[in-house]
Parts: C-alpha cells; sequence; structure tokens
C-alpha cells in the first residue's frame, strides 16, 4: 500500500511538473507577444511623431516662402513708388 501510494506521489508529481512547464513556456509566449506589441505600439508613436515634424517644418518651410513673397514684393512696391530724397513730386528721378 505505501510502494502504491508513493507510487502514486511520484506520478502526480511528475504530471505536476509537465504541467508547471507547459504553463511556464505559455507565460513565456505571452510575454514575449506583449513586449513585441509594446515595441510595435512605441515605433508607431515615434513614426506619428517624426511624420508631424515633417508636417511642421514643410509648414514652415510655406510660410517662409510666403513671407520671402511678400517681403520682395513690398520692397519692389517701395522702389517703384519711391520719393525724391528732396520731396519733389517728379516722375524722374532727382538729380540733386
Amino acid at each position: 500500500m505505501i510502494r502504491l501510494s508513493h507510487a502514486l506521489t511520484l506520478c502526480v508529481l511528475s504530471d505536476l511538473s509537465h504541467l508547471m512547464a507547459v504553463y511556464h513556456k505559455e507565460a513565456e509566449k505571452v510575454r514575449e507577444v506583449a513586449r513585441i506589441q509594446y515595441d510595435q505600439k512605441v515605433m508607431e508613436k515615434e513614426s506619428v511623431k517624426k511624420m508631424s515634424q515633417i508636417d511642421d517644418e514643410a509648414y514652415l518651410a510655406r510660410m517662409k516662402a510666403h513671407a520671402d513673397a511678400d517681403y520682395y514684393t513690398a520692397q519692389k512696391l517701395a522702389e517703384a513708388n519711391k520719393v525724391c530724397p528732396g520731396s519733389c513730386r517728379c516722375v524722374l528721378p532727382c538729380l540733386s
């Protein structure tokens, strides 16, 4: 009877050890999947951040181009409407 009980105990311990190994392996798989998903989310956020930076840089470049064009236009308009240094209202530039 004791030998049967001991053999049964060893069998149960063996089964338990096997089940623990299987659960441990499954837990490792779950942890690995969670790590991969986390890394994907991090990469996605970095990608969104880079796209946002690119959009911001493009917007700033457009605004600078518009400002430069406005400045050039204003400068040329000012040159065209330049008043003589002597405050005369002649059509041709003053020679004095």
